[in-house]
Formats: structure tokens, C-alpha cells, sequence
């Protein structure tokens, strides 16, 4: 669970843990600051990833709640929230316990396995889901279905580059078979 996470805990000991040390105005300015930069890169993120600007959150708790959570003012405490969240199907996380119903949008990883043992797994199990499709697809000639196709294309290096991924979201969309309930 704490693969690729040396950022968030070197940056929680040289923010937060000052910040704790020395409560004052200054301290509750840069927290302020930090909560208001989260927000904005929220805001920002769903505006570029939704072409109608429909945002995924728009309760005031789940908000709030997101513009501390990308701010990284709960440092580890929020990865954790985030693995619970996913690991407890949405029963246990500071968001239910405020009373929203949502998902965060960092709370990402598809399943508990990839969530309690990080990224490598979450790619070795596309990978077997990957292979397994294109093995029975090739026997079988049905078409891939959408979860299928994606965790192939989670497999392709630098998919989300913006110049690979008009070529990959075409292959995507030519690949795209039967909705999938996943």
C-alpha cells in the first residue's frame, strides 16, 4: 500500500507537521491556501475531462472534502481514507461518516487486491484479464467487451499522454463491443 507514496509522506513532514508545531496565523493561512490550490485543481480536472462540465461531486461535504484531499492536507491519512473507501465497497470513509454517499475521485483502484498491494498488481490483473479476452476473443470471434478493452489499454505505455491517446482512444473505440456491467 505504500508503493509511490515517499511524495505524499516528504511532503506531509515538511508542510503539515511545521504547520502543527507552530499553530498560528501564518499556519492557518498556508493550510488555507493549500485547501483553496486543492480545489482548484478539482475544479480544473473536471472541467478537462468532461466536455459538458458535469461535475462528479456537487454536495458542499464532498467538495470540501476533495479540496483537502488534492491539497494533501491529509497527507497518508487521506491514501488511507482512499483504500478503505475502496476496500469497504463505500461503508467506512471520512465522506460517509460526513454524510455524503460518493466516491472521492482519488479513491481510484478498481478492486481491494490492487488497492491493499498498489499498482503492480492492479497491472498484472489487467494483464491476465487482457490475455484471457484476446485468447477467447480469437477462439471464440466475439467482440471485446468495454472492460475488456480497457484493461488492455491500461496495458499500452503512455496511454493517457494526450499524443498517444487520440491514437489509443480511436483503437478504443474500434475495439468497443457490448457494454459491460463492470
Amino acid at each position: 500500500m505504500l508503493q509511490f507514496k515517499s511524495f505524499a509522506l516528504a511532503s506531509m513532514s515538511r508542510t503539515m507537521s511545521v504547520a502543527l508545531q507552530n499553530p498560528d496565523a501564518d499556519a492557518l493561512m498556508g493550510l488555507g491556501i493549500m485547501v483553496a490550490m486543492g480545489e482548484v485543481v478539482y475544479v480544473s480536472k473536471e472541467l478537462l475531462k468532461d466536455e459538458k462540465h458535469r461535475f462528479k461531486h456537487t454536495d458542499p461535504v464532498s467538495l470540501v472534502y476533495e479540496a483537502i484531499d488534492r491539497s494533501g492536507a491529509f497527507g497518508p491519512a487521506g491514501d488511507i481514507n482512499n483504500a478503505l473507501q475502496r476496500i469497504t465497497g463505500n461503508r467506512l470513509s471520512i465522506q460517509r461518516l460526513l454524510g455524503s454517499s460518493g466516491y472521492g475521485t482519488r479513491a481510484t483502484r478498481p478492486n481491494a487486491l490492487g488497492t491493499l498491494l498498489g499498482p503492480s498488481v492492479d497491472i498484472l490483473q489487467s494483464g491476465s484479464v487482457a490475455a484471457g479476452a484476446l485468447i477467447d476473443k480469437a477462439m471464440t470471434g466475439e467482440e471485446m467487451t468495454r472492460y475488456e478493452s480497457g484493461q488492455l489499454r491500461r496495458l499500452i505505455w503512455w496511454q493517457n499522454v494526450w499524443w498517444t491517446k487520440i491514437i489509443t482512444d480511436a483503437a478504443a473505440d474500434a475495439m468497443k463491443g457490448k457494454d459491460d456491467s463492470r
